[in-house]
């Protein structure tokens, strides 16, 4: 009886996971395919097999949209705004995210998030997890090209808006990924030790349902 309760529930809850995780997913593609399309059509003409995009607005902003055709966006703006090493180091922070998929990180919490009862759900997990993969791409930024250039660009971004799709370096809470930067970044032990702490806050919940299936 017990057995059966727990599987209805698992199932319930993989249900859950399944719906949540195709809508989040395919509204996604959807929103990016769209602005990547107008941003492809109004943007300045850009170099020959270049994924970046320059938009003719005064307003500093830069933001990624990842996907198979990724782009990456600045205003005429924030060119004008910052001196090339702390370009250098926006578009640092834009390509990790690329490159990390950030964004496949943001999206499985995104849908762990949805899943949960409302009574349950906390948006500040969710901050948190957005202000993690901006950090992520920080650190990058300044393993690349250096701490005062990451800084500089930072602060000229801060407060910056982007579309809902997107990523973005001015997203996030500035004061506390100021504060980051000039804190020494954790060695790789440690590094090691937390990612294999969230595998298993994952994997353990599965290994003890498929523990008790068997040995029913």
């Amino acid at each position: 009886m017990i057995l059966a309760l727990v599987v209805a529930v698992s199932g319930l809850m993989l249900a859950r996971l399944l719906v949540a995780g195709h809508s989040i997913g395919r509204r996604m593609r959807v929103l990016r395919r769209r602005h990547r399309e107008l941003v492809d059509i109004i943007a300045l003409e850009p170099q020959p097999g270049s994924r970046v995009r320059v938009l003719e607005h005064p307003t500093p902003t830069a933001y990624c949209l990842p996907g198979r055709q990724s782009r990456v966006v600045l205003s005429q703006g924030v060119i004008e705004a910052m001196p090339p090493r702390a370009l250098a180091a926006v578009l640092a922070h834009e390509g990790a995210h690329l490159m990390a998929r950030h964004d496949l990180l943001v999206e499985f919490f995104s849908v762990i998030h949805e899943t949960m009862p409302a009574a349950v759900r906390s948006p500040e997990a969710m901050r948190e997890v957005r202000l993690l993969v901006e950090v992520l791409a920080d650190r990058a930024s300044v393993r690349k090209v250096g701490v005062e250039e990451t800084r500089l660009a930072l602060l000229t971004l801060a407060g910056s808006k982007a579309p809902e799709a997107a990523m973005a370096a001015g997203v996030g809470s500035t004061a506390v990924r100021l504060d980051l930067l000039a804190r020494p970044a954790p060695n790789r032990l440690m590094t090691a030790a937390m990612y294999a702490y969230a595998v298993g806050l994952i994997l353990v919940p599965l290994g003890l349902l498929a523990l008790a299936w068997t040995s029913r």
